[in-house]
């Protein structure tokens, strides 16, 4: 999947809020900006751990309805100048559940060379006053190494970013006709 293709319609010109997930999922199916053909939430918001309801409940208040409510919140996104990328851009499973972390995954996404690439990428994407923010699931190893050669950045689990909704407002829905 060519994950740049899909999130370059949603990069804000000015990136305001760059948030830092763990690697796009290892089936290779999904993505944060590869709008679901069907998409429906489901469950109790505190319970979903997926990414899609930790950025939008935080930022909307809510997940979105469908596939079409989806599409707005990434371009309301976008609008608040809100960006998000991996540490590394590829498919890497980092923990399946019930099971240990993968040791050469970690290895990898922490190994100098894409610790180099990621710092020159956030270079690339943010000014001085951009809030970077790295969104990581609880009990993960790698993140003293990452604390170690990003200063000045946010580590944050995703269930606290999911459910702290002071900075939420809501995605206004325009009309069909007035959609870009």
């Amino acid at each position: 999947m060519k994950y740049n293709q899909l999130a370059k319609p949603y990069k804000p010109k000015d990136i305001r809020v760059l948030l830092i997930g763990e690697a796009p999922p290892s089936n290779g199916n999904r993505y944060f900006y590869k709008i679901p053909e069907t998409y429906k939430p489901v469950g109790n918001v505190a319970d979903d751990s997926s990414l899609t309801a930790t950025i939008f409940n935080h930022y909307f208040v809510r997940r979105p309805n469908d596939p079409a409510e989806y599409e707005q919140f990434l371009k309301c996104l976008k609008e608040r100048g809100v960006f998000l990328i991996d540490i590394i851009n590829e498919n890497l499973e980092i923990k399946k559940r019930g099971q240990p972390f993968n040791k050469e995954n970690i290895k990898k996404l922490v190994s100098p060379e894409n610790l180099s690439d990621l710092k020159r990428r956030i270079k690339k994407l943010t000014r001085s006053d951009t809030k970077i923010i790295f969104l990581l699931p609880t009990g993960r190893p790698y993140v003293k190494k990452l604390r170690e050669v990003f200063l000045d950045v946010s580590f944050v689990n995703w269930k606290c970013f999911r459910l702290d909704i002071h900075e939420a407002e809501e995605c206004e829905r325009k009309p069909a006709h007035n959609r870009k």
